[in-house]
């Protein structure tokens, strides 16, 4: 009977070991994915397809992704790694840990975690380094790390749309029993396991890389590990498809910048439109812009470096106003403009009402990570977008009765049905007389026509002049034939 109890036991245990497995390629036989299934995103078959609507922003691999020296000083390799994010990691990465949570429990998670990794090459472009750990963030089925140093698997983004990651530091002293960097521990590699003598020179004692002499190639994925906020908990991986790759060391042309203002692109704008999206984010103006994709990227190598490249716009909603400067990623795609921005102080926004807005190209360049700023330059000015229509007067209605010869030619109707031909002037009579002396050009004083009007002036003046002339001349001969007289008189007493 014990031996019959001890049969069934270890029957049902093989039972309860088996059925799992079982399950598992059954799902897997019906399309659905067991969970911790690796899931890939960008892959071509439709059952390596994962859903990724639960995750609150396009899972997808860096568009950018840049490799510079940071020093030009010999035994000094280390290189910094530049790569871009989407608009909606770029929000979802500025939350605070609270908001962040509120928004995937919202999208049914429990969990989320988001990690970069950067992939290298040296030389061969083929011959990276990434292994199936790293899709497990480089730790074995235990949970155990098994990478060292040397592989870039756990990088948490930040909310910027540039991210900055150093890569190949100081191998240090190769002799110093507590350097793991270079010597690695009992579970990870170290850099001596992974780094040939080819690839090594030395100085000082210590082991370093000359990019002078080598070639670093560099990629870049993310990668999301979610747990689903339902009784099972399902753990699932998303793995984007990895970046294109960048380069840098030997006979690798390096970013220069841009010399004049005329090699500077011109925006495109188009699309104006005026929307209230919610009550808290309130009007505001959008428009769509296209910007050469060689600016886009050129704009954020700028920054790697410590410079700064912009779509500049300017806006205005009248003259009277002037031009608001607001300064946007250079990026094609969507602008929106909070009316505020737009609104000089006392203004408001009524809908309709005309606004104009122009762009340019501008970027702030150096010579390289921590070089010598040499210059910004802006580019030519966009075409001019306008969204709304100017106030114009009314046109003047078409005329159908005839205008007496003693009036303007500018009327308008007295807005009677009866006799809608019925004219009213809009300004006064102008006397027929009047007519004919402006075009004869009588004398505006005495109105006669043959008036010579000597410097200007009518005769009638100089007349005038004249006779008063003679009124003091004869007042003055009066006056002195009298004192002759007196003094006549006063020698014969």
């Amino acid at each position: 009977m014990k031996k019959f109890v001890r049969l069934c036991c270890m029957i049902f245990l093989m039972a309860a070991l088996v059925t799992p497995v079982f399950a598992a390629d059954d799902k897997a036989a019906d399309g659905e994915t067991p969970d911790g299934m690796l899931l890939t995103t960008g892959a071509d078959t439709e059952t390596d397809s994962p859903d990724t609507s639960r995750i609150p922003f396009v899972l997808e691999a860096p568009k950018f992704v840049f490799a510079d020296k940071v020093s030009r000083e010999e035994g000094k390799q280390e290189i910094n790694v530049a790569f871009s994010k989407n608009e909606g990691m770029m929000k979802y990465f500025s939350l605070s840990d609270a908001d962040a949570t509120l928004t995937i429990n919202g999208n049914g998670l429990y969990s989320m975690d988001v990690v970069a990794q950067i992939d290298w090459a040296i030389d061969d472009p083929n011959a990276w380094h990434a292994d199936d750990s790293w899709d497990n963030d480089g730790k074995n089925a235990k949970g155990e790390k098994t990478v060292g140093q040397w592989a870039y698997v756990g990088i948490k983004p930040d909310g910027n749309r540039l991210q900055s990651v150093r890569i190949f530091p100081d191998f240090g002293n190769p002799k110093a029993k507590d350097n793991t960097v270079w010597n690695g521990t009992k579970t990870e590699k170290g850099w001596k396991d992974i780094l040939t003598a080819e690839y090594l020179s030395e100085k000082d004692g210590s082991y370093y890389v000359d990019w002078n002499e080598h070639v670093l190639y560099v990629r870049v994925r993310y990668i999301v590990f979610t747990i689903d906020n339902d009784e099972d908990f399902g753990k699932n991986t998303f793995i984007t498809d990895w970046s294109e790759t960048a380069a840098v060391g030997k006979d690798v042309e390096e970013y220069s910048g841009y010399g004049m203002e005329s090699e500077l692109p011109i925006p495109v704008l188009s699309n104006p439109a005026v929307e209230t999206p919610d009550e808290a984010t309130g009007t505001v103006f959008t428009f769509d812009v296209s910007i050469d994709e060689e600016f886009e990227k050129n704009a954020l190598h700028s920054e790697v470096y410590g410079g700064v490249g912009h779509l500049v716009y300017s806006v205005r909603l009248s003259e009277a106003s002037g031009w608001k400067v607001v300064f946007r990623d250079a990026v094609s795609g969507k602008v929106t403009i909070p009316m505020t921005e737009i609104l000089g102080e006392g203004e408001t926004y009524t809908d309709g009402q005309p606004i104009e807005v122009y762009a340019l190209a501008w970027i702030d360049q150096y010579d390289g990570i921590g070089g010598n700023w040499f210059g910004n330059l802006g580019g030519a000015h966009s075409n001019t977008l306008t969204y709304g229509v100017a106030v114009t007067p009314e046109p003047t209605p078409e005329i159908t009765g005839e205008p007496t010869p003693t009036v303007t030619p500018s009327v308008e109707p007295t807005g009677s049905e009866a006799n809608p031909g019925e004219l009213k002037p809009t300004s006064e009579t102008i006397p027929t007389e009047t007519i004919k002396e402006d075009d004869k050009k009588v004398c505006p004083v005495c109105k006669l026509e043959f008036d010579p009007q000597l410097l200007g002036f009518c005769m009638f003046y100089w007349i005038g002049a004249a006779v008063v002339i003679l009124l003091i001349i004869v007042i003055i001969v009066k006056h002195i034939e009298k004192k002759r007289d007196e003094e006549t008189d006063i020698l014969f007493r």
